[in-house]
């Protein structure tokens, strides 16, 4: 479970966590990857990512990274939903295993200046699917300038192997995806940065556990921000904020 930030107490941590699990899905690409090792055999294998599941007035879509969608089609795409309603994913060890489904695409934007892409989705591709959609505003804000974001996905670096699939002349690798999240601190760039752009981007302080880690392992996953206007009700209620991918 991602530790909690300071100023949210662990009750409130567990119930933000759940909230957000209702918007994160995963993203199978079917389109295998590929390597011939030394021997001559070719390994394959399929790539996960994370997507947001939004809506912008009557349209709902899964926003997402564009490379996670990278020679793809419609086709070539499935999903990694929560499979119950339960109260379970702040635990790992409770956590229901459940199987990757198809959903029906309308059709699929890549953005040309960023690194993002929407899987526009049918108007009934979710009706009984475990999904909530995060309402997007007509108007977006500012990027947070600090406070704390949590950013909750399938990291590549955490899959694991279910089956290997040895045939004559290839080795199919059948994954594991297992979830994740962490809380980061927003932090003011230091020095000016290649492709950074202050009004549209913010970073995230990144702490490597050991060297030679990396932080682009949450590909497409969003980054939520706690609701700073739910003290203004008088009652705090878990209202997660999407403020990034």
């Amino acid at each position: 479970m991602a530790e909690h930030p300071i100023g949210m107490s662990l009750v409130q941590n567990v119930a933000f966590l759940e909230r957000v699990f209702w918007h994160m899905v995963g993203i199978v690409n079917l389109v295998h990857q590929q390597h011939r090792a030394d021997s001559g055999k070719l390994t394959k294998w399929q790539e996960i990512g994370t997507a947001a599941a939004c809506q912008f007035r009557d349209t709902k879509f899964l926003l997402t990274a564009k490379h996670v969608l990278e020679g793809v089609k419609s086709e070539d795409l499935a999903f990694l939903i929560r499979p119950t309603g339960r109260i379970e994913w702040a635990n790992e060890t409770q956590r229901t295993r459940f199987e990757r489904v198809s959903l029906e695409i309308d059709s699929i934007v890549r953005c040309d200046s960023e690194d993002l892409a929407a899987i526009i989705l049918a108007p009934d591709a979710c009706g009984d699917v475990n999904v909530r959609f995060c309402e997007l505003p007509e108007k977006f804000g500012e990027p947070p300038s600090n406070g704390s974001v949590l950013v909750a996905g399938y990291p590549y670096d955490e899959r694991s192997t279910a089956e290997v699939i040895k045939h004559e002349d290839e080795i199919v690798h059948n994954l594991v995806a297992h979830s994740s999240a962490f809380w980061g601190e927003v932090v003011a760039p230091d020095k000016p940065r290649s492709g950074f752009d202050a009004e549209s981007h913010f970073l995230i302080r990144f702490n490597p556990n050991f060297d030679g880690e990396r932080p682009n392992r949450y590909s497409g996953a969003g980054v939520w921000l706690p609701n700073p206007h739910v003290a203004d009700i008088g009652v705090w209620t878990p209202d997660p904020l999407l403020t990034g991918i």
